[in-house]
């Protein structure tokens, strides 16, 4: 099916609209079918550069009303501004709108839009303005086939574009194929790095360098797994044709791949990689445990750090809280996303680290305690630098103060009545500190419990 009549119109052209120029032009769509607009001028002489037929606008209006696809890549800082800006003007009826800004949600693009708008998320990546890119798509229920369609024409003129079948798997995309580059950068960085350590010529390094990581790249993309090899163990296979000994396996066997070449296996950068953004995903989810507790306590929202981790939690929060009301104290929705989330990455850290299929009540068992071990090291935390704080800056307001005093006070109460101070100090911290300890201690680690889990499962 052909859409070269179709008026695509980009508002902003910063480089990824400019890479999805080059592709659209490079896949043969009519430069005159091509519309841009930015209110930089600079910018948006780069973009008209490209070919003499693109229209070139410094109002946003003027694209947006002539547009059949409107494709939104400004910052997402912006993007609120922008799309209210745009929402506000005339438009052609059925108009696709696609954004590639992360982080907007389609949640928020119908609210600028309405509900009745045909809206496309696109997570391009940093090789998308080579044209070596893939982006990942999610699409609102309203989107047609032909829509659909449409829109994987655009994204695929900057590399391969993947649906995914629900948006909340978008967060996923961006931290593997959006952030992903970034990790084999500092990889072929510390391999560049080593090899002039060795005695090579920097120039020297750098080739054999990119050369290697370009063909790995391909033998991943052009070799077939084996047929008795997970697939989702393809890269292990190839790294141990290659550093696994003479042994003739060429894949870990269940039960044995620990055991037999656990201390040859260069899992160093691995493990690195793992724990980078394994802390990442943790300190994500941290933020809702922290809401969670929050609201629990009923700190004042009005506090600049009360908003922060509201802002942050909130696109995820507020859509679920529309079916799911508080009960009680108890944020119902926070509870679920945090669970959620929790779930997703204990998922995650056991089909890593397991042989075997764990079932699906054992996971969700592991995602559970993993919540409860995070609520108990929020009011640890909070305790521990209510301390500090009462130490450094007694008296007087602080936004900190305020919310850490709020969370701790209904958790301390019970100690102080028991505890009375003694010369003056209150003891009630350190004793709280050291039951909440101990009951953390009976809540095993998901590192541990996985282990555990996958032990079983090998044996």
């Amino acid at each position: 099916m052909s859409f070269g009549n179709l008026t695509i119109g980009l508002i902003g052209s910063g480089n990824m609209a400019r890479a999805l120029i080059r592709g659209l032009l490079q896949a043969g769509h009519p430069a005159s079918r091509l519309q841009v607009a930015d209110p930089d001028p600079a910018q948006l002489a780069q973009a008209g550069a490209l070919h003499a037929g693109i229209g070139t606008h410094g109002n946003n209006r003027d694209v947006a009303g002539v547009a059949d696809v409107l494709v939104i890549a400004v910052k997402p800082q912006l993007m609120a501004s922008v799309a209210k800006e745009i929402a506000a003007g005339p438009r052609p009826t059925g108009q696709l709108i696609l954004s590639v800004a992360a982080g907007i949600t389609l949640d928020s693009l119908r609210g600028w839009f309405g509900p009745d708008a045909p809206l496309v998320r696109v997570m391009p990546n940093q090789p998308a303005t080579i044209g070596a890119g893939i982006s990942g798509l999610a699409a609102s229920a309203v989107v047609s086939e032909r829509d659909r369609q449409v829109a994987e024409y655009v994204a695929a003129a900057t590399g391969r574009a993947l649906w995914l079948q629900d948006e909340a798997l978008m967060d996923a995309v961006t931290a593997v194929s959006g952030s992903g580059p970034a990790y084999f950068y500092l990889l072929m960085e510390h391999m560049e790095r080593a090899a002039v350590e060795l005695g090579l010529p920097v120039e020297l390094a750098a080739a054999l360098t990119r050369e290697t990581a370009l063909g790995a790249a391909r033998v991943v993309c052009e070799t077939k797994a084996e047929p008795a090899a997970p697939p989702r163990r393809r890269c292990g296979c190839l790294r141990l044709r290659i550093s696994a000994p003479s042994s003739g396996r060429r894949w870990p066997q269940p039960g044995t791949a620990r055991s037999s070449s656990a201390s040859q296996e260069p899992e160093a950068m691995q493990n690195a990689i793992l724990f980078i953004l394994r802390t990442l995903f943790d300190l994500y989810v941290l933020t809702f445990a922290i809401r969670l507790v929050l609201q629990w306590a009923a700190v004042d929202r009005r506090n600049p750090l009360v908003q922060f981790i509201l802002r942050v939690t909130g696109p995820l929060v507020i859509p679920l809280r529309r079916v799911l009301p508080p009960m009680g104290r108890i944020d119902t929705a926070t509870l679920v996303v945090l669970l959620a989330l929790q779930l997703a990455g204990t998922f995650l850290l056991v089909r890593i680290g397991c042989v075997g299929e764990p079932a699906m009540w054992q996971i969700l068992a592991l995602a559970v305690l993993g919540v409860a071990r995070l609520a108990l090291n929020v009011f640890i935390g909070s305790i521990i630098l209510y301390v500090v704080l009462s130490w450094v800056s007694p008296g007087g307001y602080n936004p900190v103060g305020a919310v850490v005093a709020a969370i701790v006070e209904p958790v301390l109460a019970p100690f102080r009545r028991l505890i009375p101070p003694i010369g003056g100090i209150d003891l009630s911290p350190l004793f709280a500190i050291i039951a909440l300890q101990a009951l953390s201690m009976l809540i095993p680690t998901n590192s541990l419990l996985s282990g555990m889990l996958c032990t079983t499962l090998v044996n």
